[in-house]
């Protein structure tokens, strides 16, 4: 019988850990705005996450700059 060959790559179990973002966050919209994202979201031709991704960010640039 021939000699089993030892695996050197060490496998890792559960998914790959995100580099990009810190981690997924719940968040409750009542249906007015949740409409209103993903209206934005398809004039810009991005998805929905990348369009709250976007409107936070320019909401918290908008504050700063106020300040």
């Amino acid at each position: 019988m021939a000699k089993q060959e030892k695996n050197v790559h060490k496998k890792l179990r559960g998914r790959p850990k995100g580099t990009r973002f810190a981690g997924n966050i719940p968040v409750r919209l009542t249906p007015d705005i949740l409409d209103a994202v993903d209206a934005w979201a398809d004039r810009t031709n991005i998805s929905r996450s990348e369009a709250l991704r976007r409107l936070i960010e320019q909401a918290l640039l908008a504050q700063r700059k106020k300040q």
